[in-house]
Protein backbone atom coordinates (compact mmCIF):
# COMPACT_ATOMS: atom_id res chain seq x y z
CA UNK A 1 0.00 0.00 0.00
CA UNK A 2 2.88 2.30 0.76
CA UNK A 3 5.18 1.87 -1.95
CA UNK A 4 2.04 2.24 -4.56
CA UNK A 5 0.98 5.47 -2.55
CA UNK A 6 4.58 6.62 -2.89
CA UNK A 7 4.48 5.74 -7.00
CA UNK A 8 1.69 7.92 -7.33
CA UNK A 9 2.69 11.08 -5.45
CA UNK A 10 3.70 12.80 -8.44
CA UNK A 11 -0.48 13.18 -9.69
CA UNK A 12 -1.68 13.00 -6.16
CA UNK A 13 0.33 16.30 -4.76
CA UNK A 14 -0.72 17.55 -8.79
CA UNK A 15 -4.65 17.18 -7.56
CA UNK A 16 -4.05 18.60 -3.88
CA UNK A 17 -2.30 21.73 -5.72
CA UNK A 18 -5.30 22.10 -8.09
CA UNK A 19 -7.99 21.44 -5.42
CA UNK A 20 -6.44 24.15 -3.34
CA UNK A 21 -6.11 26.61 -6.35
CA UNK A 22 -9.77 26.03 -7.37
CA UNK A 23 -10.86 26.99 -3.87
CA UNK A 24 -8.86 29.88 -3.08
CA UNK A 25 -10.87 30.98 -7.06
CA UNK A 26 -14.25 30.04 -5.39
CA UNK A 27 -13.07 32.27 -1.96
CA UNK A 28 -10.06 33.33 -0.30
CA UNK A 29 -11.67 32.52 3.25
CA UNK A 30 -11.42 28.88 2.62
CA UNK A 31 -7.85 27.42 2.43
CA UNK A 32 -6.20 28.34 5.39
CA UNK A 33 -8.44 26.91 8.03
CA UNK A 34 -8.85 23.81 5.67
CA UNK A 35 -4.93 23.53 5.97
CA UNK A 36 -4.68 23.70 9.76
CA UNK A 37 -7.51 21.13 9.87
CA UNK A 38 -5.44 18.77 7.97
CA UNK A 39 -2.22 20.18 9.71
CA UNK A 40 -4.53 18.98 13.10
CA UNK A 41 -5.87 15.59 12.02
CA UNK A 42 -2.41 14.33 10.22
CA UNK A 43 -0.81 14.80 13.82
CA UNK A 44 -3.07 13.34 15.37
CA UNK A 45 -3.09 10.23 12.79
CA UNK A 46 0.46 10.18 13.05
CA UNK A 47 0.71 9.88 16.68
CA UNK A 48 -2.16 7.15 16.93
CA UNK A 49 -0.04 5.39 14.61
CA UNK A 50 3.39 5.34 16.93
CA UNK A 51 1.09 4.44 19.92
CA UNK A 52 -0.24 1.32 17.82
CA UNK A 53 3.01 0.11 16.98
CA UNK A 54 2.11 0.74 13.01
CA UNK A 55 4.62 3.60 12.51
CA UNK A 56 7.91 2.97 10.43
CA UNK A 57 10.49 4.90 8.62
CA UNK A 58 8.46 4.51 5.13
CA UNK A 59 5.08 5.74 6.48
CA UNK A 60 6.54 8.41 8.26
CA UNK A 61 8.17 9.87 5.17
CA UNK A 62 4.76 9.96 3.50
CA UNK A 63 3.63 12.66 6.42
CA UNK A 64 6.96 14.58 5.97
CA UNK A 65 5.83 14.97 2.42
CA UNK A 66 2.48 16.04 3.17
CA UNK A 67 3.69 18.52 6.14
CA UNK A 68 5.63 19.77 3.18
CA UNK A 69 3.45 20.37 1.35
CA UNK A 70 1.01 21.97 3.81
CA UNK A 71 3.49 24.97 4.97
CA UNK A 72 4.28 25.97 1.50
CA UNK A 73 0.29 25.88 0.67
CA UNK A 74 0.08 28.20 4.02
CA UNK A 75 3.06 30.36 3.04
CA UNK A 76 1.07 30.43 -0.71
CA UNK A 77 -2.68 31.73 0.26
CA UNK A 78 -1.52 33.98 3.12
CA UNK A 79 1.03 35.93 1.16
CA UNK A 80 0.39 37.85 -2.06
CA UNK A 81 2.43 36.05 -4.70
CA UNK A 82 3.68 39.87 -6.31
CA UNK A 83 4.29 40.97 -2.66
CA UNK A 84 7.66 42.27 -1.92
CA UNK A 85 8.31 39.01 -0.02
CA UNK A 86 9.59 37.86 -3.60
CA UNK A 87 13.27 38.65 -4.75
CA UNK A 88 12.98 41.95 -7.60
CA UNK A 89 9.72 41.26 -8.78
CA UNK A 90 9.30 44.37 -10.48
CA UNK A 91 13.24 45.48 -10.32
CA UNK A 92 14.29 47.96 -12.68
CA UNK A 93 11.38 48.84 -14.44
CA UNK A 94 12.04 44.62 -15.47
CA UNK A 95 11.78 42.31 -12.83
CA UNK A 96 11.08 38.37 -13.03
CA UNK A 97 7.44 38.88 -12.98
CA UNK A 98 8.06 41.90 -16.12
CA UNK A 99 10.26 39.26 -18.05
CA UNK A 100 7.21 36.16 -17.62
CA UNK A 101 4.60 38.45 -18.54
CA UNK A 102 6.71 39.75 -21.74
CA UNK A 103 7.24 36.06 -22.76
CA UNK A 104 3.73 34.91 -22.04
CA UNK A 105 2.63 37.78 -24.34
CA UNK A 106 5.37 37.98 -27.18
CA UNK A 107 6.46 34.29 -27.21
CA UNK A 108 10.33 35.95 -27.74
CA UNK A 109 12.90 36.86 -25.44
CA UNK A 110 13.39 40.72 -24.69
CA UNK A 111 15.77 42.54 -26.85
CA UNK A 112 17.35 44.40 -23.63
CA UNK A 113 19.37 43.45 -20.48
CA UNK A 114 17.27 46.65 -17.88
CA UNK A 115 16.23 45.10 -14.85
CA UNK A 116 15.98 41.47 -15.09
CA UNK A 117 16.58 40.88 -18.58
CA UNK A 118 19.86 39.77 -18.38
CA UNK A 119 18.86 36.22 -17.19
CA UNK A 120 19.09 33.13 -18.42
CA UNK A 121 15.45 32.59 -20.11
CA UNK A 122 14.20 28.88 -18.85
CA UNK A 123 12.63 29.99 -15.89
CA UNK A 124 10.61 33.05 -17.57
CA UNK A 125 9.88 30.84 -21.02
CA UNK A 126 8.24 27.50 -18.42
CA UNK A 127 6.03 30.42 -16.07
CA UNK A 128 5.52 32.06 -19.48
CA UNK A 129 3.50 29.66 -21.05
CA UNK A 130 1.87 28.24 -17.63
CA UNK A 131 1.05 32.33 -17.30
CA UNK A 132 -0.45 32.42 -21.16
CA UNK A 133 -2.67 29.20 -20.18
CA UNK A 134 -3.79 30.71 -17.44
CA UNK A 135 -5.03 33.84 -19.31
CA UNK A 136 -6.27 31.96 -21.94
CA UNK A 137 -8.79 30.29 -19.51
CA UNK A 138 -8.91 33.27 -17.28
CA UNK A 139 -7.83 31.89 -13.92
CA UNK A 140 -5.59 34.00 -11.41
CA UNK A 141 -2.61 34.18 -13.23
CA UNK A 142 -0.23 35.07 -10.50
CA UNK A 143 -1.66 31.89 -8.52
CA UNK A 144 -1.60 29.71 -10.95
CA UNK A 145 1.92 30.45 -11.95
CA UNK A 146 3.05 29.87 -8.33
CA UNK A 147 0.99 26.25 -8.19
CA UNK A 148 3.53 25.56 -11.02
CA UNK A 149 6.49 26.58 -8.99
CA UNK A 150 5.16 24.63 -5.98
CA UNK A 151 4.72 21.74 -8.09
CA UNK A 152 8.49 21.74 -9.87
CA UNK A 153 9.65 21.41 -5.94
CA UNK A 154 7.48 19.04 -4.69
CA UNK A 155 8.39 16.87 -7.49
CA UNK A 156 12.31 17.71 -6.10
CA UNK A 157 10.75 15.82 -3.08
CA UNK A 158 10.47 12.40 -5.06
CA UNK A 159 14.09 13.19 -7.20
CA UNK A 160 15.82 13.80 -3.86
CA UNK A 161 14.51 10.83 -2.47
CA UNK A 162 15.59 8.71 -5.74
CA UNK A 163 19.02 10.36 -5.23
CA UNK A 164 19.60 9.83 -1.42
CA UNK A 165 18.36 6.00 -2.73
CA UNK A 166 21.42 5.39 -5.10
CA UNK A 167 23.77 4.65 -2.05
CA UNK A 168 21.79 4.14 0.93
CA UNK A 169 18.78 1.48 1.56
CA UNK A 170 18.30 2.66 4.83
CA UNK A 171 15.34 3.73 5.71
CA UNK A 172 16.12 5.32 8.95
CA UNK A 173 19.04 7.19 6.73
CA UNK A 174 16.86 8.63 4.09
CA UNK A 175 13.96 9.76 6.37
CA UNK A 176 16.14 12.14 8.18
CA UNK A 177 18.20 13.12 4.98
CA UNK A 178 14.72 13.69 3.71
CA UNK A 179 13.31 15.49 6.99
CA UNK A 180 16.36 18.23 6.35
CA UNK A 181 16.05 19.07 2.94
CA UNK A 182 11.87 19.42 2.95
CA UNK A 183 12.47 21.37 6.11
CA UNK A 184 14.85 23.03 6.11
CA UNK A 185 13.55 26.57 5.62
CA UNK A 186 15.36 28.11 2.55
CA UNK A 187 13.86 25.32 0.80
CA UNK A 188 10.06 25.94 2.12
CA UNK A 189 11.17 30.02 1.37
CA UNK A 190 11.78 29.24 -2.51
CA UNK A 191 9.06 26.63 -2.64
CA UNK A 192 7.17 29.47 -4.42
CA UNK A 193 9.58 31.95 -5.98
CA UNK A 194 8.50 33.41 -8.68
CA UNK A 195 12.26 34.45 -9.33
CA UNK A 196 14.92 31.90 -10.88
CA UNK A 197 16.14 30.82 -7.90
CA UNK A 198 13.36 27.85 -7.51
CA UNK A 199 13.93 26.68 -10.88
CA UNK A 200 17.74 26.48 -10.24
CA UNK A 201 17.14 24.02 -7.55
CA UNK A 202 14.61 22.08 -9.49
CA UNK A 203 17.44 21.30 -12.60
CA UNK A 204 20.15 21.45 -10.44
CA UNK A 205 18.53 18.70 -8.34
CA UNK A 206 17.95 16.67 -11.66
CA UNK A 207 21.27 17.14 -13.14
CA UNK A 208 23.11 16.10 -9.81
CA UNK A 209 20.92 13.07 -9.36
CA UNK A 210 21.89 12.02 -12.80
CA UNK A 211 25.63 12.84 -12.32
CA UNK A 212 25.59 10.25 -9.38
CA UNK A 213 23.36 8.20 -11.63
CA UNK A 214 25.70 7.79 -14.07
CA UNK A 215 28.62 6.77 -12.19
CA UNK A 216 26.53 3.67 -10.99
CA UNK A 217 25.38 3.29 -14.86
CA UNK A 218 27.65 4.85 -17.45
CA UNK A 219 24.90 4.45 -19.94
CA UNK A 220 24.40 7.10 -23.43
CA UNK A 221 20.88 7.68 -21.70
CA UNK A 222 22.28 8.89 -18.30
CA UNK A 223 25.06 10.95 -19.43
CA UNK A 224 23.01 12.34 -22.28
CA UNK A 225 20.10 13.72 -19.73
CA UNK A 226 22.92 14.93 -17.31
CA UNK A 227 23.96 17.05 -20.03
CA UNK A 228 20.61 18.16 -20.60
CA UNK A 229 19.46 18.50 -17.38
CA UNK A 230 23.30 20.60 -16.89
CA UNK A 231 22.37 22.69 -19.85
CA UNK A 232 18.56 23.67 -18.65
CA UNK A 233 20.05 24.35 -14.63
CA UNK A 234 22.77 27.00 -16.40
CA UNK A 235 19.88 28.20 -18.47
CA UNK A 236 18.01 28.45 -15.53
CA UNK A 237 20.82 30.48 -13.29
CA UNK A 238 24.40 30.62 -14.27
CA UNK A 239 25.63 29.82 -10.93
CA UNK A 240 24.82 26.30 -12.07
CA UNK A 241 27.95 26.20 -14.12
CA UNK A 242 29.61 24.52 -10.96
CA UNK A 243 27.56 21.30 -12.00
CA UNK A 244 29.63 21.37 -15.02
CA UNK A 245 32.78 22.19 -13.11
CA UNK A 246 32.16 19.38 -11.26
CA UNK A 247 31.79 16.99 -13.40
CA UNK A 248 34.66 17.61 -14.93
CA UNK A 249 36.89 17.51 -11.93
CA UNK A 250 35.37 14.01 -10.98
CA UNK A 251 35.75 12.86 -14.26
CA UNK A 252 39.23 13.80 -14.29
CA UNK A 253 40.20 11.83 -11.09
CA UNK A 254 38.24 8.88 -12.36
CA UNK A 255 40.22 8.71 -15.68
CA UNK A 256 43.60 8.97 -13.59
CA UNK A 257 41.85 6.08 -11.12
CA UNK A 258 40.36 4.02 -14.23
CA UNK A 259 43.01 5.15 -17.93
CA UNK A 260 41.52 1.89 -19.53
CA UNK A 261 38.21 3.36 -19.77
CA UNK A 262 39.53 6.59 -22.00
CA UNK A 263 37.66 5.72 -25.10
CA UNK A 264 34.54 5.15 -23.59
CA UNK A 265 34.60 8.33 -21.12
CA UNK A 266 35.66 9.84 -24.53
CA UNK A 267 32.80 8.91 -26.31
CA UNK A 268 30.35 9.65 -23.46
CA UNK A 269 32.07 13.16 -23.72
CA UNK A 270 30.55 13.64 -27.28
CA UNK A 271 26.85 12.34 -25.94
CA UNK A 272 27.32 14.94 -22.89
CA UNK A 273 28.43 18.04 -25.03
CA UNK A 274 25.82 17.14 -27.78
CA UNK A 275 23.01 17.28 -24.87
CA UNK A 276 24.12 20.64 -23.03
CA UNK A 277 25.71 22.54 -25.84
CA UNK A 278 23.53 22.99 -28.35
CA UNK A 279 20.56 24.83 -25.86
CA UNK A 280 23.42 27.24 -24.56
CA UNK A 281 24.92 27.87 -28.20
CA UNK A 282 21.76 29.00 -29.20
CA UNK A 283 20.97 31.57 -26.19
CA UNK A 284 24.84 32.77 -26.98
CA UNK A 285 23.15 33.82 -30.46
CA UNK A 286 20.88 35.50 -28.56
CA UNK A 287 23.14 37.70 -26.33
CA UNK A 288 25.49 38.07 -29.60
CA UNK A 289 22.59 40.00 -30.98
CA UNK A 290 21.48 42.31 -28.18
CA UNK A 291 25.71 42.78 -27.36
CA UNK A 292 25.35 41.16 -23.81
CA UNK A 293 27.76 39.16 -21.93
CA UNK A 294 26.74 35.97 -20.51
CA UNK A 295 28.14 36.31 -17.32
CA UNK A 296 26.47 39.62 -16.82
CA UNK A 297 26.45 41.10 -13.41
CA UNK A 298 25.69 44.58 -11.96
CA UNK A 299 28.80 46.04 -10.07
CA UNK A 300 28.18 47.09 -6.53
CA UNK A 301 29.62 48.65 -3.47
CA UNK A 302 28.14 48.63 -0.40
CA UNK A 303 30.32 46.12 1.44
CA UNK A 304 33.52 46.15 2.99
CA UNK A 305 36.61 43.41 1.83
CA UNK A 306 37.97 43.12 5.22
CA UNK A 307 38.64 39.25 7.09
CA UNK A 308 35.49 40.69 9.52
CA UNK A 309 33.15 41.16 6.44
CA UNK A 310 33.61 37.65 5.38
CA UNK A 311 34.70 35.44 8.19
CA UNK A 312 32.73 37.24 11.57
CA UNK A 313 30.22 34.68 12.63
CA UNK A 314 28.26 35.75 16.15
CA UNK A 315 26.35 32.51 17.37
CA UNK A 316 24.81 34.14 20.49
CA UNK A 317 23.86 37.57 18.07
CA UNK A 318 22.62 35.79 15.56
CA UNK A 319 20.10 33.20 18.19
CA UNK A 320 19.12 36.83 19.81
CA UNK A 321 18.22 39.52 16.83
CA UNK A 322 18.17 36.20 14.10
CA UNK A 323 18.37 39.03 11.32
CA UNK A 324 20.97 40.49 12.75
CA UNK A 325 25.08 40.54 11.28
CA UNK A 326 26.28 41.34 7.63
CA UNK A 327 29.31 39.68 7.35
CA UNK A 328 29.25 37.03 4.75
CA UNK A 329 29.04 33.68 6.79
CA UNK A 330 26.27 35.45 8.82
CA UNK A 331 24.33 36.45 5.81
CA UNK A 332 24.27 33.13 4.34
CA UNK A 333 23.24 31.79 7.64
CA UNK A 334 20.17 34.31 8.50
CA UNK A 335 19.21 34.15 4.71
CA UNK A 336 18.68 30.51 5.09
CA UNK A 337 16.39 30.59 7.59
CA UNK A 338 14.71 33.61 6.95
CA UNK A 339 15.34 34.74 3.76
CA UNK A 340 15.72 38.88 4.52
CA UNK A 341 12.62 40.72 5.49
CA UNK A 342 12.27 41.99 8.69
CA UNK A 343 8.94 43.04 8.47
CA UNK A 344 7.86 39.39 8.68
CA UNK A 345 9.58 39.03 11.32
CA UNK A 346 6.75 40.10 13.88
CA UNK A 347 7.15 40.17 17.71
CA UNK A 348 4.94 37.31 18.27
CA UNK A 349 7.04 35.02 16.18
CA UNK A 350 10.54 36.10 17.67
CA UNK A 351 10.75 33.69 20.05
CA UNK A 352 10.34 30.66 17.90
CA UNK A 353 12.48 32.30 15.27
CA UNK A 354 14.83 32.56 17.95
CA UNK A 355 14.30 28.81 18.76
CA UNK A 356 14.89 28.23 14.77
CA UNK A 357 18.21 29.69 14.25
CA UNK A 358 19.94 27.87 17.76
CA UNK A 359 18.78 24.55 16.18
CA UNK A 360 19.66 25.46 12.87
CA UNK A 361 23.32 26.22 13.97
CA UNK A 362 23.52 22.49 15.93
CA UNK A 363 22.28 21.17 12.78
CA UNK A 364 24.57 22.86 10.69
CA UNK A 365 27.18 21.46 13.20
CA UNK A 366 26.00 17.53 12.63
CA UNK A 367 25.52 18.03 8.82
CA UNK A 368 28.82 18.80 8.49
CA UNK A 369 30.05 15.68 11.18
CA UNK A 370 28.23 13.40 8.89
CA UNK A 371 29.56 15.16 5.80
CA UNK A 372 33.25 14.63 7.27
CA UNK A 373 32.24 11.07 8.44
CA UNK A 374 30.82 9.71 4.97
CA UNK A 375 33.78 10.99 3.03
CA UNK A 376 36.11 9.00 5.83
CA UNK A 377 34.06 5.87 5.38
CA UNK A 378 33.78 5.92 1.75
CA UNK A 379 37.54 7.53 0.79
CA UNK A 380 38.14 4.70 -1.94
CA UNK A 381 34.80 5.62 -3.80
CA UNK A 382 35.11 8.59 -6.44
CA UNK A 383 30.90 9.32 -6.39
CA UNK A 384 31.97 10.08 -2.46
CA UNK A 385 33.72 13.37 -3.91
CA UNK A 386 31.28 14.85 -5.84
CA UNK A 387 29.11 16.54 -3.15
CA UNK A 388 32.23 18.12 -1.56
CA UNK A 389 33.50 19.04 -4.83
CA UNK A 390 30.31 20.60 -5.70
CA UNK A 391 30.33 22.21 -2.50
CA UNK A 392 33.71 23.77 -2.23
CA UNK A 393 33.41 25.10 -5.75
CA UNK A 394 30.20 26.75 -4.70
CA UNK A 395 31.33 28.20 -2.08
CA UNK A 396 34.89 29.90 -3.42
CA UNK A 397 32.52 31.15 -6.42
CA UNK A 398 30.65 32.71 -4.13
CA UNK A 399 33.78 34.12 -2.20
CA UNK A 400 34.85 35.31 -5.27
CA UNK A 401 31.69 36.78 -6.76
CA UNK A 402 31.11 38.55 -3.23
CA UNK A 403 34.79 39.95 -3.07
CA UNK A 404 34.60 41.45 -6.69
CA UNK A 405 31.16 42.81 -6.10
CA UNK A 406 30.22 43.81 -2.49
CA UNK A 407 26.71 43.50 -2.16
CA UNK A 408 24.40 42.19 0.32
CA UNK A 409 22.54 40.22 -3.07
CA UNK A 410 26.13 38.30 -3.95
CA UNK A 411 26.22 36.77 -0.37
CA UNK A 412 22.55 35.50 -0.12
CA UNK A 413 21.80 31.68 0.49
CA UNK A 414 19.84 31.76 -2.75
CA UNK A 415 22.92 32.30 -4.90
CA UNK A 416 24.40 28.92 -3.69
CA UNK A 417 20.79 27.05 -3.02
CA UNK A 418 21.55 23.98 -4.55
CA UNK A 419 23.87 22.98 -2.05
CA UNK A 420 20.49 22.08 0.23
CA UNK A 421 21.22 18.64 -2.07
CA UNK A 422 24.35 18.54 -0.22
CA UNK A 423 22.76 18.90 3.13
CA UNK A 424 20.32 16.83 2.22
CA UNK A 425 21.94 13.35 0.41
CA UNK A 426 25.07 13.94 2.88
CA UNK A 427 23.01 13.65 6.37
CA UNK A 428 21.81 10.70 4.85
CA UNK A 429 24.64 9.14 4.09
CA UNK A 430 26.92 9.99 6.94
CA UNK A 431 23.51 9.26 9.31
CA UNK A 432 23.37 5.49 8.31
CA UNK A 433 27.28 5.30 9.32
CA UNK A 434 26.87 6.26 12.86
CA UNK A 435 26.84 2.93 14.94
CA UNK A 436 26.41 4.67 18.53
CA UNK A 437 22.59 4.16 19.65
CA UNK A 438 22.70 7.12 22.01
CA UNK A 439 24.42 9.53 19.43
CA UNK A 440 21.83 8.50 16.96
CA UNK A 441 18.98 9.38 19.27
CA UNK A 442 20.68 12.94 19.65
CA UNK A 443 20.84 13.20 16.12
CA UNK A 444 17.07 12.51 15.85
CA UNK A 445 15.63 14.29 18.35
CA UNK A 446 17.69 17.77 17.43
CA UNK A 447 16.40 17.22 13.59
CA UNK A 448 13.08 16.35 14.79
CA UNK A 449 12.66 19.97 16.90
CA UNK A 450 14.89 21.47 13.88
CA UNK A 451 11.66 20.34 11.05
CA UNK A 452 8.87 21.18 13.45
CA UNK A 453 10.20 24.45 14.47
CA UNK A 454 10.29 24.98 11.00
CA UNK A 455 7.19 24.23 10.16
CA UNK A 456 5.24 25.77 13.23
CA UNK A 457 7.70 29.16 12.30
CA UNK A 458 6.14 29.50 8.77
CA UNK A 459 2.70 28.48 9.38
CA UNK A 460 2.47 30.91 12.09
CA UNK A 461 4.89 33.62 10.00
CA UNK A 462 2.09 33.54 7.12
CA UNK A 463 -0.26 34.18 9.83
Amino acid sequence: MIKKITKHLWWIAALVILFFFFTHQISDKINIPLIYALSIISAAAFIILICLKKMNYEVALLFVFAWGLLVRLSIMYHIDPLSNYQHDIFWGGFGHWDYIKYFAQHFTLPNHYNGEAYQPPVHYIILGIFYRIAELLRLNIPYFVQCVVLYMNFLLFIVMQKLIKLHTKNNGAIFWGMLIFIFFPANIIYALALNNDSTLLFFSTIALYYLFLWFKQKTYKNVALLGLFSSLAFLSKVNAAMIAVTLLIVVIIYIIVNRHEIKMLLKQAGVYIAAFAPLILLYCVHLARIKQNLFFDYPYNSLGNTFKDFFNFNIVELVKQPLSGNSLFEYLYKTSMFDEYGQYLHAYVLPLARVLSALGLVVMAIWLFLFIKNILKEKSKIHTYILPIFYLITMVTMFIRRYQSPATWNQHFRFIIPVLVVYGASVAWGYEKVNNKYVRIGINVVFALFAISSFAYYVILAD
